[in-house]
């Protein structure tokens, strides 16, 4: 029996807005909290100890060359950033430090990444509908979204995952429960194809009666889950392969934007999968559902009643299915964690171990959970005063 990994902890002192942060990362972590408290910090954080010499690696192999450490923090996190370190900072990924000593490790040529980053800013690494090389940014652009847009352009441009033209469905790379809950519930029965306009290429959505559509004539739901969709091909292999041997870590920041809940759900049980198959997951979210998920996983989990995997199946996706029922058997027995990041009255963000999702916890972050039910409890309030 393969034996649960241990949970991999982060430290951050002193950074930017973040005066305190210790993240405890399970098999599925996610992070919670208000705009500007730091959540993508600590997730580029974890990039750099997880993938430090990699990320060297990759700024070479693109003709780059960073002489010390606050240029380095400026190509990393994008132009300007160099502000958040000074003397005090200390960031900790279990054993490694995150600091100028990165600089100075060697035999980087053979480094590879271990964790795969789908940043919130997906959609402008596919501008126009098709992605960006990783020279095409601009110096303000993160390097988790230049290594993103040129993984998806090495992929397209080797037509990697097409299938009788189509990227999408493709019976390859994900179980038909799955691929039928994302035609119902982001592309309604169109396909997504590399299309060939003259010289150019570009991702278009192609509907039943045959016309396609451009990228900016999408929904935003489906404009910004297609990268996603696109960026986790790779780590969805087919056949008897479970996994992508050379990766263990996926982050995906913000997966319900511009989606409607019930695709938001489609993606959430996608994550459901992704765990299964092995992978470590780590979210950043600013919406209840995420968390209702894992609640509703804890719930039956813990819970006497029999068929759990059956029960958790059907809330996911509505029926039963038997390869997702395997995933929920599954993930019942994973290590499930939720940080929330909020600011204390100093005006610094700490961050707050709030896994228990407890609704009647004394603790306002926990019961609240990390204010993603606080405004509509308050709401609710509200309407009970004026009723009474």
């Amino acid at each position: 029996m393969a034996t649960r990994p241990r949970p991999l902890r982060l430290e951050v002192h002193d950074l930017g807005q973040i005066a305190d942060a210790a993240i405890d990362f399970g098999d599925l972590t996610v992070l919670v909290g208000p705009q500007a408290t730091g959540k993508s910090i600590l997730l580029q954080c974890l990039k750099l100890g997880l993938d430090g010499r990699a990320v060297r690696r990759t700024i070479k192999e693109n003709g780059y060359k960073v002489n010390d450490w606050r240029q380095f923090v400026d190509f990393f996190f994008g132009e300007g950033m160099n502000a958040l370190w000074h003397e005090k900072s200390r960031v900790q990924v279990g054993t490694t430090a995150v600091d100028e000593s990165l600089l100075k490790a060697r035999n980087i040529d053979a480094a590879e990444h271990r964790l795969v980053y789908v940043p919130a800013q997906r959609t402008l690494a596919v501008p126009g509908g098709f992605p960006r090389h990783f020279r095409d940014f601009g110096p303000d652009t993160p390097f988790v979204v230049r290594r993103y847009g040129a993984q998806l352009n090495d992929d397209l441009v080797n037509q990697r995952f097409l299938q009788s033209g189509r990227l999408f469905p493709n019976t390859g790379r994900m179980r038909s429960a799955l691929r039928d809950q994302v035609t119902k519930s982001v592309f309604h029965g169109a396909e997504l194809v590399l299309d060939s306009i003259g010289p150019r290429q570009e991702l278009r959505l192609r509907l039943p009666d045959g016309s396609a559509l451009p990228m900016m004539a999408w929904t935003a739901g489906q404009r910004e889950f297609v990268p996603l969709l696109l960026g986790l091909y790779s780590l969805l292999p087919a056949g008897s392969v479970s996994k992508d041997a050379g990766t263990d870590w996926i982050v995906i920041e913000e997966p319900e934007m511009g989606l409607h809940p019930q695709a938001i759900l489609t993606v959430m049980t996608l994550v459901v999968h992704l765990v299964a198959r092995g992978y470590r997951v780590v979210l950043s979210t600013h919406h209840p559902l995420v968390l209702d998920v894992l609640w509703t996983i804890a719930q039956i989990r813990d819970s006497a009643a029999p068929n759990k995997a059956k029960a958790l199946c059907k809330a996911l996706m509505g029926r039963i299915d038997p390869g997702i029922e395997s995933n929920t058997a599954q993930i019942m027995k994973k290590d499930l964690r939720v940080h929330a990041l909020d600011y204390n009255k100093q005006g610094r963000v700490t961050s707050t171990d709030i896994s228990s999702l407890d609704p009647a916890d004394a603790n306002e972050s926990i019961r609240g959970w990390g204010g993603l039910t606080g405004v509509s409890a308050r709401l609710l309030e509200s309407v009970a005063e004026v009723s009474a």
